[in-house]
């Protein structure tokens, strides 16, 4: 296998030509980079998913406290930041049935309906002998009736309910995303999901948190001399068990927040770290926030454990009141309406109860504050190839997104620069089977998150991968990825309503609708995820042209194309290169590129054909 006669010649590190082939090339694919990175933000804050009828709202292994059925419904359809929908408390998702049809009870004279399900058949509360219960029994009755084959929904973290489910029907609804969440769960209401039949296409969208227009902060630190509580307003929303009456109101929340408390220099938060607490709800936090007129009365109460240590039942149980105005006639603390803090009273104390003693602290100063944010959190679904986005696990060497939220404190879109990459960036850092990979960016635009890596070339020795991510400090939970041989992934752009390759002449031009490609000649491929190369270079460092050890099948508008040469793009990271000859006889016009290796195929990209 030889190089193409251009590539040859850039490869020879100590010629003065290398700059000129290489920056001409560097310039086009990272712009190009940029603008697939920003077409995929812009396109991001909404998706349509299928909602398929034997899918119930929520795995029941996962979830034993919400038991329902036969056990026979498939799982949910999780809707996550790889789907483009950013989880960011505070943020709000709406729900709208766009089409199709689903029939739970065929059989027994139902007919087939839109999500709002089937009006003759309230479920509500009902269990039923064998069956058991519906999805309903664990929604709120203020929100019955509940019909069989309505749309079902729920937040969670990586599978377990956060919150509480909630019907959806035709919509639109909006629901906030609390913290801890992230991800949106949907599903069909029945017990008996053998004989369903049909699907939704539901479309959810995504649109961040505003904020109060008084400028309130998300964080309110409540201080005095012996204790500081620091509360996460964002996680007091609208949701389902929210009650607000002319009296007052009541916020009854579990998540999974910032709230945190400080006492002689040691700090407990509303987050355990440990998967077995002392008491139910403290995982995720176990909130209340209330307000009464009739006392002028504002009360939080945080309870989490006071340490690690399972079963010892240590506890804290965190209160903070005192008469004010924190929530005015039952205004929600992110309200237009909310005062601004600096007309506060201060008149509060924070009382802690732990072990069976009372402690109260006097509150002298209310500030806004900064917390460290939530822990980083991402699904596997949400680690996905570079270049086309595809899930289901990672090659070594490729480059790779990996969306979620709470990955990173600074908006925009933010590359590294220089060679080798940087492991950690803006205090970012993804962790590869303990090793912090190299990074290309780190993102966040308007609340969409993601970072680009590389996947370290180390992780081919096993079938799976462990992958965490820090953010300033606080590490998210381990989440596990098969490793694969091979994804290949096309570099590609979007414009003129197609999706088309990075695919350069022998010259470095690009070929487009400006420069198409002609029969015969070799044109040069630029993708990812190609898999193990001969000598891989060092993490992060720069490729000299090492070849693939799997050879791969490259179509032209369905034509095999003769491939000449494939390997590491020089000079680049993660960056694989594929020379193929355009074939004779193909049509003028947009022709699809497809590139397989070892039975796995690449994203469909455009190549302009003259």
């Amino acid at each position: 296998m030889t190089y193409h006669r251009g590539i040859a010649s850039s490869i020879q590190t100590r010629r003065k030509e290398l700059a000129l082939a290489l920056l001409p090339l560097r310039a086009v694919l990272v712009t190009l980079f940029a603008l697939a990175l920003l077409a995929r933000f812009a396109a991001a804050q909404s998706t349509t998913v299928t909602v398929n009828a034997n899918q119930g709202p929520w795995v029941q292994s996962l979830n034993p406290s919400f038991n329902y059925g036969y056990g026979d419904n498939a799982a949910p359809t999780a809707v996550d930041a790889s789907s483009g929908i950013p989880f960011n408390p505070g943020g709000t998702v709406t729900v709208t049935y766009v089409s199709g049809l689903v029939n739970v009870f065929p059989e027994g004279g139902f007919t087939a309906t839109d999500a709002n399900g089937y009006s003759g058949d309230a479920t509500n509360n009902m269990v039923i002998a064998t069956y058991g219960s519906y999805p309903s029994y664990f929604i709120s009755s203020s929100s019955y009736p509940v019909y069989a084959s309505e749309l079902i929904g729920t937040f969670a973290n990586n599978g377990v309910i956060v919150g509480n489910p909630f019907p959806i029907g035709d919509g639109p609804k909006s629901f906030t995303i609390p913290s801890g969440a992230n991800q949106l769960l949907l599903g069909v209401d029945d017990n008996d999901y053998s004989d369903n039949t049909g699907s939704w296409q539901i479309k959810v969208t995504y649109a961040p948190a505003t904020g109060s227009t008084t400028g309130n902060p998300a964080c309110y630190q409540f201080s005095g001399p012996g204790a500081t509580l620091d509360i996460d307003i964002t996680s007091f929303a609208s949701k389902q068990d929210d009650h607000v009456t002319s009296s007052g109101y009541t916020s009854r929340d579990t998540y999974e927040g910032n709230n945190s408390l400080m006492i002689g220099g040691s700090t407990k938060t509303s987050t355990s770290t440990s998967n077995t607490p002392d008491c139910v709800g403290c995982l995720l936090g176990s909130a209340v926030f209330s307000y009464s007129s009739g006392t002028n009365l504002t009360v939080f109460t945080m309870t989490v454990p006071a340490d690690d240590i399972p079963g010892d039942g240590n506890g804290w149980f965190v209160t903070l009141g005192g008469p004010g105005n924190l929530i005015p006639s039952g205004v929600l603390p992110q309200s237009q309406l909310f005062p601004p803090i600096s007309a506060w009273n201060v008149n509060a104390q924070i009382t802690v109860g732990s072990g069976g003693n009372i402690t109260s602290y006097p509150v002298t100063s209310i500030t806004s504050c900064s917390l460290g944010g939530n822990p980083p959190s991402f699904t596997a679904s949400g680690v996905v190839n570079g270049a086309s986005f595809a899930k289901g696990g990672i090659v070594p060497g490729e480059i790779a997104t990996l969306f979620g939220s709470n990955l990173t404190s600074s908006a925009g879109i933010n590359l590294t620069s220089g060679l080798p990459l940087v492991t950690t960036f803006l205090n970012v850092s993804v962790m590869v089977n303990d090793k912090a990979a190299p990074l290309f960016a780190v993102d966040d635009v308007n609340g969409q998150e993601q970072i680009n890596f590389q996947v370290p070339w180390e992780v081919a020795s096993g079938p799976k991968a462990n992958i965490a991510v820090i953010n300033n400090g606080t590490t998210s939970a381990t989440i596990s990825v098969p490793v694969l041989a091979a994804q290949p992934g096309i570099i590609n752009y979007n414009t003129a309503g197609g999706s088309f390759g990075v695919i350069l002449h022998a010259n470095f031009q690009l070929a487009d609708s400006e420069h198409p490609a002609m029969a015969d000649e070799t044109v040069l491929i630029y993708c990812t995820g190609l898999g193990t190369v001969s000598s891989p270079p060092a993490d992060g460092a720069a490729a000299n042209g090492q070849s693939t050890v799997a050879v791969p099948n490259v179509t032209t508008g369905g034509v095999n194309a003769k491939v000449s040469f494939s390997g590491l793009a020089p000079g680049f990271v993660g960056l694989y290169q594929v020379n193929a000859v355009v074939p004779s006889g193909l049509t003028t016009g947009n022709q699809p590129v497809v590139i397989t290796v070892g039975g796995s195929s690449s994203n469909s990209a455009l190549l302009p054909i003259q």
